[in-house]
């Protein structure tokens, strides 16, 4: 039972109650009774068993318990097997409890899931679908999302974009146990793969903390007195950076957490963005921001454009921050200096001060080769994926 239980997140598993499925109930006999009845002989009972069995391996299962009484039949007046316009005996299949996909039948169905997410997500915000009852579109900061309630966590689900089908590619149960690795030293965020081969990197937000800030950094009072931006505004942000050329990660949704969270473990709490935005409510009027719960932030894992994946999925670019591409020596200090140099010069032309601008948060782009994608300057191309701590400055800049 535990095995199962980890299994399958998406459902709350008792191991202290008794499950039933209840299914229609199809008219006729199976073939171990035909073959009691005369309807069947011996050697065509076994015959329609193993037609059974195979035509289900070609379909992509298997029944680890195959035999004739799960294959139901129905007789004519003249007691034979009703058959169809080929003279094949028509059957269904029953009793399922130990059918299994093959591994074939797995790999062809992530593969069209994950080329059906790949075309849906570069349209994003083009399509018209109609929503289904429980799923709403809204807009936050001017950003489009699919919002609706998770039923396995009792938690709530904003995925970027204006189509609803989009919705259950983020569902919780789809990346919440899946094998990660983590690409942060101080804070939680992970790099990992969906049930659906979709690659994402999820960001534990920091929204209600107070920045830990060393008594030497010049800077700490300045993030203080801006504290942490909440998921809503990185992803704002984030498109208006696009707008002014600045390219950064693709922002894909946000999840709520059901669970409420300790405080009192997580130490200072810093309110003011739960008050500022306590406006922002969800279709069922409960506030989007709550101290009482988690976010989860979810990004496309940086790979290429949406518009070539959904042409044609191929690895385009492997990404690799800039501080690891120092490390590892595929830049020198000079080359590492430009990068942030210049990110933050282009941050600051667009309006944007970054207070806390590393080179674990820029992204660099390696090709198929493992060499550098360099931008129209020679620099490294670069995508910013860390917009926690970014604040409007200037005249008439922007605020949310």
């Amino acid at each position: 039972m535990k095995d199962l239980q980890e299994s399958h997140r998406e459902v709350t598993l008792d191991p202290n109650r008794q499950y039933a499925v209840i299914y229609e109930w199809i008219k006729g006999m199976d073939a171990a009774e035909a073959r009691k009845e005369g309807i069947l002989e011996e050697h065509q009972m076994h015959r329609l068993t193993e037609r059974a069995a195979r035509e289900l391996a070609e379909k992509g299962f298997i029944v680890r318990d195959n035999k004739p009484h799960h294959v139901i039949l129905r007789p004519s007046k003249s007691r034979r097997p009703v058959s169809d316009r080929n003279g094949q005996t028509l059957y269904a299949l029953v009793d399922f409890d130990l059918l299994e996909s093959t591994p074939e039948h797995e790999r062809r169905v992530k593969a069209a899931r994950r080329s059906g997410y790949l075309k849906k997500q570069a349209k994003r915000f083009e399509t018209d679908k109609q929503f289904p009852p429980d799923l709403h579109p809204v807009e936050i900061f001017g950003v489009s999302y699919v919002y609706g309630r998770v039923e396995s966590t009792g938690g709530v689900l904003w995925v970027v974009g204006k189509d609803p089908e989009l919705f259950e590619y983020f569902l919780p149960e789809k990346w919440r146990e899946s094998p990660k690795q983590n690409l942060s030293e101080h804070g939680r965020t992970y790099d990992t793969r969906t049930k659906d081969n979709v690659h994402v990197v999820c960001r534990v937000s920091k929204v209600g903390r107070v920045p830990d800030v060393d008594v030497l950094d010049r800077d700490g009072v300045k993030k203080i007195s801006h504290g942490y931006n909440n998921p809503f505004e990185e992803i704002a942000l984030s498109f208006d950076l696009n707008r002014r050329g600045i390219p950064t990660v693709y922002p894909r949704a946000v999840y709520m957490s059901g669970h409420r969270r300790d405080e009192e473990q997580e130490g200072p709490t810093d309110r003011r963005r739960f008050r500022s935005h306590r406006h922002l409510v969800t279709p069922e009027g409960h506030p989007v921001l709550s101290l009482q719960h988690r976010y989860v932030t979810i990004w496309g894992y940086w790979n290429g454009p949406d518009e070539y994946l959904a042409e044609k999925d191929e690895e385009y670019y492997k990404s690799i921050d800039a501080l690891r591409a120092y490390r590892r020596g595929i830049i020198d200090q000079k080359i590492y200096e430009a990068c942030i140099k210049k990110t933050a010069r282009r941050l600051s032309g667009a309006g944007v001060q970054a207070l806390n601008l590393k080179g674990s948060h820029i992204l660099l782009s390696l090709d198929r080769l493992g060499k550098l994608v360099s931008d129209d300057d020679g620099l490294p191309l670069i995508h910013v994926c860390n917009l926690e701590l970014m604040g409007r400055i200037g005249e008439g800049a922007k605020k949310y």
